[in-house]
């Protein structure tokens, strides 16, 4: 038989094929070495690297090593926090610092996730995360720490600023006649979403500077919901409301009743009339509360041959809680058929200080002397020495806990007539005029001594505004109170109460501060005395009151000063405690001199 031509031996084909099968898988390993060769190279070339197409924020880190990360994220933190939080809002641009706003970025916490990606993990989790970075970009946010509520409350003063309320629509009822007062939209900052957007650029180390639209609010309730409510307005305000607050009786009449309408949208049972709490508040602050609320008054103490003996009891004081009683007041009003009498009920106030102090004296440590100052009143006037006594006597037998800030305008009492104080001379302005406590700068005065010398620290004093002799020598260590500022305040920054104990002897004021000496140690500089001013010349001030060509001076020439010293306070290991400088300004005051009018011509016959 003859074979046939063209056709290769069925054995040729299968050769054939195993070449071409095997050709393949040696390509295909060839070629997988060579990928395997290069990703590991790629793995050795980034073991110590953050791998490729890796950002903190908006900031690219691929290729850097772990140092080089950590300081080019710290660079950039810190331009970050250094830059201004800019809030375009309309016309106006709104800034504050970063760094006031409290955001900090923690660097250390912040590379941690972005040095572990591709380096930590199982195998299988390392591969994919380094084969995803040749390809794709990973985006890591920054650990951001701080207190947000600064930024709430940045915005809260921003919306302030920039926020128009809206109005629903309101009734007014006078004359027995409802008015209408329009509705107008309002627009305010969104500040949860402004909020985010500021920490979103913060989280990519920008600064912010954004542009915020205002969003539009409209009224709940419209002009013909206030005309449709008009008559029950009306009904609701035509009769007066009685109020009782124990035995004192207050009549809130139809005119008032009338302003404090205002309309609401309910969502269950559309407008409706309530009465605004915010109006009562502020009517029973200015016209109920002062006749009815007392303070209370702390028990006072004397200290003497190491006992305390009660000077004072203690008096608990009424207190009227005005936000619960304008919330029950507003509810009564909305009712069509009200008590004939609403009564409102005090709350008791008990005193800090009782007379528990004088059965349990050793919890307060009040046991010694700590400190003492005395200043003379010689030359003074009968109304200036009685003024002086019955200041320190206010203030005598006052009980100080740790911690608390001594106000003297608060301890003198109502500084007026009923409290019995006289008129006398005080500084006020750029003149001495006749008021009511004259003199009582003398009580403050060694009151601010006193403090100094028992190691305690000013928190506020006032020199007087020229000088004045009954406070010298030394020259700047005055302290001038007026009520209801400037005031003479300290805080005792002891462990122990202290008890403060006045005395008037003659023509001297002394204030004792009782407590527990713990060894500290005060050191008062020599005041230094500079910018020394001549007065000007006298000025006459004509008296027609006066006889004819009498004279009386109504104030000395004092020459002005500047001066300064400084008060340190030592712990009883040498260490310093406080340290405070007290300047002061005394300007040149010319002597001023009443006098009466010239003497008439003498008529010759």
């Amino acid at each position: 038989m003859a074979k046939s031509k063209g056709n290769p031996p069925k054995n040729n084909k299968r050769k054939l094929k195993i070449m071409r099968s095997t050709g393949l898988k040696i390509g295909t390993l060839l070629a997988t070495l060579v990928v395997l060769a290069g990703f590991t190279g790629y793995a050795y070339a980034y073991r110590n690297k953050v791998l490729p197409n890796v950002f903190l924020g908006d900031v690219t880190l691929g290729g850097l090593s772990y140092n080089e990360a950590q300081n080019k994220i710290s660079t950039v933190a810190k331009e970050a926090v250094e830059n201004k939080v800019a809030l375009r809002i309309g016309e106006k641009t709104l800034e504050e610092e970063a760094s006031t706003l409290g955001l900090e970025y923690n660097v250390e916490t912040s590379l941690q996730e972005v040095w572990q990606f591709g380096h930590s993990g199982s195998f299988g989790n390392r591969v994919r995360q380094k084969l995803r970075a040749l390809f794709k970009r990973s985006h890591f946010s920054p650990d951001i720490s701080g207190d947000l509520t600064k930024v709430d409350s940045w915005l809260e003063k921003v919306a302030l600023e920039v926020d128009s309320p809206v109005q629903n629509a309101n009734l007014e009822i006078r004359d027995k006649g409802a008015y209408i007062i329009e509705p107008k939209n309002g627009a305010e900052i969104n500040k949860s979403t402004t909020k985010q957007r500021i920490l979103d650029a913060f989280y990519r180390f920008g600064a912010p500077d954004l542009v915020v639209e205002l969003e539009t609010v409209y009224p709940q309730v419209t002009s013909d919901d206030a005309r449709g409510l008009s008559e029950k307005a009306i009904a609701l305000t035509k009769e007066r409301f009685n109020l009782n607050i124990e035995g004192k009786s207050f009549v809130f009449y139809p005119s008032v009743l009338g302003k404090w309408i205002k309309l609401v949208n309910d969502s269950e049972v559309g407008p409706r009339i309530t009465f605004d709490e915010g109006k009562i508040r502020t009517y029973i602050e200015a016209n109920v509360a002062p006749k009815v609320v007392s303070a209370p008054k702390d028990a006072k103490f004397s200290f003497a041959d190491g006992a305390i003996q009660l000077l004072q009891p203690s008096v608990a004081g009424k207190n009227l809680n005005i936000e619960k009683g304008a919330r029950a007041i507003a509810e009564e009003l909305q009712k069509e058929e009200r008590a004939p009498l609403f009564k409102l009920e005090m709350e008791s106030v008990s005193a800090k200080i009782n007379e528990e102090l004088v059965k349990n004296v050793g919890r307060y440590g009040i046991k010694e002397l700590i400190g003492s100052a005395t200043t003379s009143f010689a030359g003074s006037s009968n109304s200036r020495v009685h003024n002086i006594k019955t200041g320190a006597q206010f203030i005598n037998g006052i009980v100080l806990p740790p911690g608390e800030e001594f106000s003297t305008i608060k301890h003198l009492g109502s500084i007026d007539g009923a409290s019995g104080y006289l008129q006398e001379l005080v500084i006020k302005e750029d003149r001495t005029v006749p008021e009511f406590g004259g003199g009582l700068c003398q009580v403050s005065t060694t009151l601010f001594r006193a403090a100094m010398n028992s190691g305690l620290k000013i928190t506020e004093r006032h020199n007087h505004s020229y000088r004045v002799s009954y406070y010298e020598p030394p020259v700047g260590m005055d302290a001038t109170i007026y009520s209801p500022k400037p005031d003479l305040r300290f805080v005792n920054n002891t462990a122990h109460h202290i008890l403060i104990q006045s005395a008037v002897e003659g023509r001297n004021v002394t204030f004792n501060f009782f407590g527990t000496n713990d060894g500290r140690r005060v050191e008062i500089s020599d005041p230094e005395i500079y910018a020394v001013s001549e007065p000007g010349e006298t000025i006459y001030v004509d008296d027609p009151a006066m006889e004819p060509g009498v004279e009386k001076y109504l104030e000395r020439a004092r020459a002005g000063a500047k001066t300064v010293f400084y008060y340190k306070v030592f712990n009883g290991d040498g260490g310093l405690k406080l340290e405070q400088t007290f300047r002061s300004n005394y300007v040149a005051w010319p002597a001023r001199i009443a006098r009466g009018p010239e003497k008439p011509p003498e008529q010759v016959e």
